[in-house]
């Protein structure tokens, strides 16, 4: 039952578009497995919905690579870490908009966003928001960020954590400091 969307090492733009149920059952990112550096995924008013992996249930970026959600939907996705979006190793999650993360769920840590190793999430432009809603996890039922990842909000942005659920601990958002 493996069938990944999309597997970038370049440039991806995706407009307009429902993605739905892509899975990995040994591996990363249901819908989309974006890595390296120069590896661009842009969604525009699209949503990826309904997708499952071990890691980032929609979307693994890793080793540099850029997720960029612009008026964009992650939603009802599965993952032991990461229930939309595993990042680590540099990759870079950028908010323009008006974007949301929700109902999503993660068997470990960060229901909504798993952040790691110098991964970051930015949230940037005057009105630009992000909303991390109604996910799940056993830790960082909203975010979960570690060894040394970033969440960087910008003057005139926002991120509004709601709703979330940590079966163990840290409901909203888990960060660790090391």
């Amino acid at each position: 039952d493996n069938k990944r969307l999309f597997d970038v090492k370049g440039k991806l733009v995706l407009v307009d578009l429902i993605l739905e149920d892509g899975k990995i059952t040994n591996g990363c990112g249901g819908a989309i497995h974006a890595s390296g550096a120069g590896s661009t995924t842009h969604l525009i008013r699209s949503i990826i919905r309904k997708c499952e992996s071990g890691c980032g249930g929609a979307v693994y970026a890793l080793l540099g690579a850029v997720l960029t959600l612009e008026d964009s939907t992650l939603e009802s996705n599965k993952g032991r870490w990461g229930g939309s979006v595993f990042a680590l190793s540099g990759a870079k999650i950028q908010i323009k908009g008006i974007s949301s993360i929700k109902n999503n769920i993660a068997t470990s840590e960060g229901g909504g966003i798993y952040l790691d190793n110098k991964a970051t999430l930015e949230i940037i432009g005057e009105g630009t928001q992000l909303l991390i809603d109604g996910n799940t996890a056993a830790y960082g039922g909203g975010v979960s960020a570690e060894s040394e990842a970033k969440i960087i909000v910008l003057s005139g942005a926002s991120m509004h954590v709601t709703n979330n659920k940590a079966t163990t601990r840290d409901s909203g958002t888990r960060f660790d400091a090391i």
